[in-house]
């Protein structure tokens, strides 16, 4: 059992370094033409996305599923948290700024393709090797979350090489908070599917969406509305897993 967990920890680092690789491929420069470059990292997050099937039958992946009403509670914040730069520009009245295109066509197909290998690693490799690592412990579930929840935090770090600190750290916080929601999900519903197209809406709708057709500029007003958001899920987050233990001690 030690070494089949050891295993999975071994597959997950190693799709994880591959997936990191791509990330930091500079292909917009070797590849001038920009829908070929996009293509050609869609194909390479496909051969990872096969790789993770392929160490996944390997592994016989299973998570223990947990049933509790309260879970069902979670596909709220997960919500709200995909709409929170819409409601931004529609509270704060921002102004169109583009229109798609067909280069906005390939990018949502790219970042499907991203959202499926990150959901893969860590919601069902990562968090099957702590569910089995971690041992005998009242808040076993919470850590399993919390931990998986913060390395896929800061996996995001390497997003510090070319792009605004500022704009990685608040990146860094709100992943965290993302974690969660996606990891008690995947936890309680013993799933990848839900985590894995709330996770596609949270990017597409608040990055793509937002990026294409508004000015993204990260101003005190909406470092503010998105911090107080942020808190708001938390809080709930905090809160629903506090009614799964009662929920869970009372039988």
């Amino acid at each position: 059992m030690i070494k089949e967990n050891q295993n999975k920890l071994y597959s997950f680092l190693y799709l994880l370094a591959l997936y990191l690789g791509v990330q930091l491929l500079p292909l917009d420069k070797w590849i001038t033409i920009p829908w070929v470059s996009m293509l050609v990292k869609l194909a390479l997050y496909l051969i990872v996305i096969g790789l993770s099937i392929y160490e996944i039958k390997k592994a016989n992946l299973k998570i223990e599923k947990k049933s509790s009403y309260v879970s069902c509670l979670l596909l709220l914040p997960l919500v709200i948290g995909c709409m929170s730069n819409l409601l931004y520009s529609w509270l704060f009245k921002v102004e169109l700024n583009n229109t798609f295109t067909y280069l906005f066509a390939i990018k949502t197909f790219v970042t499907l393709g991203g959202v499926i290998i990150e959901e893969l690693l860590f919601r069902l490799f990562f968090i099957s090797f702590l569910d089995n690592f971690i041992k005998d412990s009242k808040f076993k579930d919470l850590l399993v979350i919390v931990f998986s929840s913060l390395a896929f935090s800061l996996m995001h770090c390497i997003n510090f090489y070319g792009n605004d600190p500022l704009a990685v750290l608040s990146q860094l916080g709100y992943t965290f908070i993302l974690g969660l929601v996606l990891g008690f999900i995947a936890y309680y519903f013993n799933t990848p599917i839900i985590p894995i197209v709330g996770h596609f809406l949270f990017n597409f709708i608040n990055t793509d969406i937002y990026i294409n057709l508004y000015q993204a500029d990260m101003d005190v007003s909406y470092v503010l509305f998105s911090a107080s958001l942020g808190l708001i899920v938390f809080v709930y987050i905090g809160l629903l897993y506090y009614l799964r233990r009662r929920e869970k001690q009372n039988g």
